[in-house]
């Protein structure tokens, strides 16, 4: 089944489903939740048919393909592994705020915690066997995706210019929200769908995450997870749900720096021919009304959690200062913080100053985001939490 549209071709969900299967030789694909958001994202593609390619509708789709099949793989090894259902995510450590406020480079260097778990790229890929510790390093999965960042480098550079790849480091669970297709899904022009996501609970979003990580973690402890998303913000409550021992440190800087630069990223990983077809001013007022909405739910969610699971981290301070705001987490968090730890990440901060991959070029005039206007917009949140409010003119 196809959905014909007068510009291209988009599948129908059972035709993706199908293909699944058929690669995998497999056909239960567990609760049937993640059809919801399957069939919202494929209407809105074909809604706005007029910013997608065959091509570019092609790679999403065939994404779509990969996640459906890990899926399967993943209820067939809890079918063969039923003990899994035991495990249990221990105290993790949610790091969440604006993009580009420091949530990657946050989540970097607390990743050299030997305590806690993380979100590895590679696993969040393909979870299915889950890892062990005595041959991860030599993992097909974790040496297929080393040789894709160094690939990526050497063609694209922008991007390890524009953000962190690290191989072993928490990076954002899109893999494993999309296993519900219900991840946040900016780096594709689909606005309705952007809209549907931010109005519906992502309840069963977390609850499936949830499954995978305790398959991740069966073999390969420990349990105590660090998690980075900025997309977090928007369902703080439906997170909670999952973890409920969660604890969160929020980064802060001017939103006026950050949208920009956010909206440069973006833009950059868009589908085949998208970038032509999408007007710049457009998206960039779609990403600041989206992200003026997340920081009014972040507010108002973690009024009703309760401020005692919540750090502030400003980016000004934590460029400065590195190690004093990484002993407030430790604090916070209840840690030990050894000083053989501290050494590493003082290395790992010398290596990763803001600068030290090159420099991102950008303007907000190429996305239509004007100073005034933001500075309007978001004074509720830049007020609340005495945010330094910075130079336009300053490009990092």
């Amino acid at each position: 089944m196809l959905i014909e549209t007068p510009a291209l071709t988009v599948p129908a969900p059972q035709a993706l489903m199908d293909l699944a299967q058929a690669r995998t030789g497999l056909n239960d694909f567990g609760s049937p939740s993640f059809m919801v958001g399957l069939e919202s994202f494929l209407k809105c593609i074909a809604d706005e048919a007029e910013k997608f390619t065959q091509a570019g509708v092609d790679r999403l789709t065939a994404g779509f393909v990969d996640r459906l099949s890990q899926r399967l793989l993943i209820e067939n090894w809890y079918a063969q592994h039923p003990e899994i259902e035991n495990e249990q995510p221990e105290l993790p450590l949610m790091i969440t705020g604006l993009p580009r406020t420091g949530t990657s480079a946050f989540a970097s260097i607390l990743s050299i915690e030997p305590a806690f778990r993380c979100t590895r790229p590679w696993e969040q890929a393909a979870p299915v066997p889950p890892p062990n510790l005595a041959t991860e390093h030599d993992d097909p999965r974790r040496l297929g995706m080393q040789r894709r960042m160094e690939a990526m480098q050497k063609e694209q550079p922008e991007q390890t210019v524009m953000h962190l790849h690290e191989l072993d480091s928490t990076s954002e669970d899109v893999p494993l929200l999309q296993l519900e297709f219900r991840a946040q899904s900016f780096t594709a022009p689909v606005l309705g769908y952007h809209r549907w996501w931010r109005a519906h609970d992502m309840r069963a979003a977390y609850a499936y995450q949830r499954r995978v990580i305790k398959l991740l973690q069966s073999r390969r402890p420990p349990n105590r997870w660090l998690f980075k998303a900025p997309h977090y913000v928007f369902h703080l409550e439906d997170l909670c749900a999952a973890y409920p021992d969660a604890r969160f440190v929020i980064t802060h800087r001017d939103p006026i720096k950050t949208l920009p630069s956010w909206a440069s990223l973006l833009t950059s990983l868009f589908p085949p021919g998208s970038r032509e077809r999408v007007s710049m001013a457009e998206y960039g007022a779609h990403i600041a009304d989206h992200q003026a909405i997340g920081m009014r739910r972040m507010m108002d969610a973690r009024a009703r959690i309760g401020e005692d699971r919540f750090l502030d981290v400003h980016h000004h301070v934590f460029v400065a200062d590195p190690m004093g705001e990484l002993a407030r987490v430790y604090d916070f968090i209840g840690l030990p913080f050894p000083q053989e730890t501290q050494a590493r990440m003082r290395d790992w901060s010398a290596q990763n100053r803001p600068g030290a991959h090159g420099k991102h070029v950008y303007t907000a005039a190429q996305f239509g985001i004007d100073e005034r206007a933001v500075r309007e917009q978001f004074a509720f949140y830049t007020d609340a939490y005495n945010v330094r409010l910075e130079k336009l003119a300053d490009k990092t």
